[in-house]
């Protein structure tokens, strides 16, 4: 049964259970748990704004079909959610009116009738002032966020499906806490992360992973890598089968959520941040979050020839194929009006810049679909470039379009709309993507462990050859060099045993992700990022 809810609006909701996706995948897909992360998510007053009007919701409704869709391959659209930030304190003192309606179970946005005559008659607003999307969200339940626009984009990424998730909007909108979220409020990042570990522990054990993830931002239309600060002259480079890639990246392969997040913790030490008139601690960059899935059938062993060595494998090949996807959790600086501050009117110029660019792109998707020989702007600013291979058609997209309500943000808000409503109209069609040689890093390591096990296994009737020697009646000064030899294969021993054992741990199954692994993400940090 339905249930009524009010939201801080005021406007009467309708929500529903949320399903289980009803696709193949559904039986792959773990139940969504409800993690508290840890300072590093604390943000400053636009998130309070949200919890603080967090509204009670007794149900939960349906994620869009497109998002639904589980199979490896179809023609799909970009999935948008269009958030509405409660309004703040300081905006209700002022008696600031709010401009916009919100049908959150038609999924509709309209602007007042009374702004909108008075916005056409003064020239602010021109065009269009009602709006259709998949979802619209007021309130600040992040959970319920992640199940209704991004959970399905990282279950299909653990199928092998390129995901793209990303919040675009003003300046103090709700960005950050839509993709950081707060301590009680996590948002799209860390429940994506917990996700894909739930994800792993619920598979079967016949299936591996090796996950690996990088964290950069774009600053000034320059790439800075926040996991290795000092590194400079990071580019973009385009492989036929990479696709887009940013070099020399620093990755890290990650085995826990907590682990991920320490990685995270430590990328936003090097954030770029600042004072802006809507927000004390205001992003000055975009940033990305990627993490790469690497996953393979287990049985499907090393072989020399035709010979499986299912055992101690020698070295070899790696028989089988490996699925690879890239999961990007993107979190954009907002677009600006100019200040007066040097620092910032330049960084609001860049800033600005990039998403006129990625505006520009996105019409130009759209009208390519009609026209199929437009040129498409990627390579006017680097934000466009590393979402090409998302944009152009190889993954699934969700976005985020965060708003705010009143008056004084309604130009802001109406540009907002309007791309959203662009970019829903852009296709996609992402597929699975599977490599036959031995280029994923799962498959190095599988052959690295069986060639160190062989190497193991000559160590180890080495030793015995050595002791039998020492058993003989022989010469003092030769059972001295031979104490020697046994002494130096014992250290090559214990280096291969630690070797392998280090690159066992990095590649996950269901049985190596323990319920431990999943709770260390309420684990407390030592430290937070404020």
């Amino acid at each position: 049964m339905a249930s009524i809810s009010l939201t801080p609006l005021g406007r009467a909701t309708s929500r529903t259970a949320l399903p289980r996706p009803s696709s193949a995948a559904s039986s792959l897909a773990p139940p969504s748990p409800s993690p508290t992360p840890s300072s590093i998510l604390r943000t400053p007053s636009p998130a309070g704004a949200f919890l603080s009007r967090s509204p009670s919701s007794s149900g939960r409704r349906t994620p869009p079909p497109s998002l639904l869709k589980t199979s490896p391959v179809g023609k799909d659209n970009v999935v948008v959610c269009v958030r509405v930030r409660p309004t703040f304190d300081h905006e209700r003192e002022q008696r600031l009116k709010e401009a916009w309606i919100f049908d959150e179970i038609n999924s509709k946005v309209s602007m007042e009738d009374d702004v909108a005559e008075k916005a056409r008659r003064s020239g602010g607003v021109s065009g269009v002032t009602e709006f259709q999307y998949d979802i619209v969200q007021t309130g600040s339940d992040n959970k319920e966020l992640y199940e209704l626009s991004a959970q399905n984009v990282v279950w299909a990424a653990m199928e092998g499906i390129n995901g793209t998730v990303f919040a675009y909007g003003q300046t103090a909108s709700g960005k950050t806490y839509s993709m950081m979220g707060i301590d009680d409020q996590p948002g799209i990042i860390p429940q994506a992360i917990d996700d894909v570990f739930s994800y792993i522990r619920e598979q079967s054990e016949d299936r591996e992973y090796l996950l690996r993830v990088s964290y950069m931002e774009i600053y000034n239309e320059t790439i800075r890598d926040l996991l290795n600060p000092s590194q400079e002259d990071l580019r973009i480079h385009e492989d036929r089968k990479r696709g887009v890639y940013v070099s020399p990246l620093k990755e890290e392969i990650v085995t826990s959520p907590k682990q991920c997040m320490k990685v995270i913790q430590r990328g936003e030490t090097s954030r770029s941040y600042g004072t802006t008139e809507y927000n004390e601690r205001s992003s000055r960059s975009h940033t990305v979050f990627q993490m790469v899935i690497e996953s393979r059938n287990k049985n499907s062993g090393v072989i020399i020839g035709d010979q499986k060595q299912p055992g101690i494998p020698l070295p070899g090949k790696v028989r089988g194929s490996v699925t690879i996807s890239q999961l990007n959790l993107i979190d954009l600086a907002g677009s600006e009006k100019a200040t007066t501050n040097l620092d910032r009117r330049k960084e609001g110029a860049f800033i600005n810049k990039s998403l006129l660019t990625l505006g520009n792109v996105i019409s130009r998707l759209t009208d390519d679909a009609k026209s199929n020989s437009m040129h498409i702007p990627y390579r006017d600013s680097k934000l466009t470039r590393i979402l090409q291979s998302s944009l152009s058609g190889n993954a699934r997209v969700s976005v985020i379009a965060t708003i705010r309500q009143t008056t004084a943000a309604l130009e802001e808000t109406s540009n907002t709309l309007k791309f959203a409503e662009r970019i829903k109209k852009v296709s996609v069609r992402a597929k699975q993507n599977q490599v036959l040689d031995e280029k994923a890093l799962i498959q190095k390591y599988k052959l690295e462990i069986a060639d160190l096990r062989n190497k193991l296994l000559e160590t180890n009737d080495m030793l015995e050859k050595e002791r039998a020697m020492q058993d003989l009646g022989m010469q003092r000064s030769l059972r001295m060099q031979y104490e020697e030899q046994l002494h130096e294969s014992q250290l090559v021993r214990t280096a291969l045993k630690e070797r392998i054992d280090h690159l066992t741990k990095l590649i996950l199954s269901s049985n190596t992700v323990t319920p431990k692994a999943i709770l260390d993400w309420n684990a407390p940090y030592e430290t937070g990022v404020t």
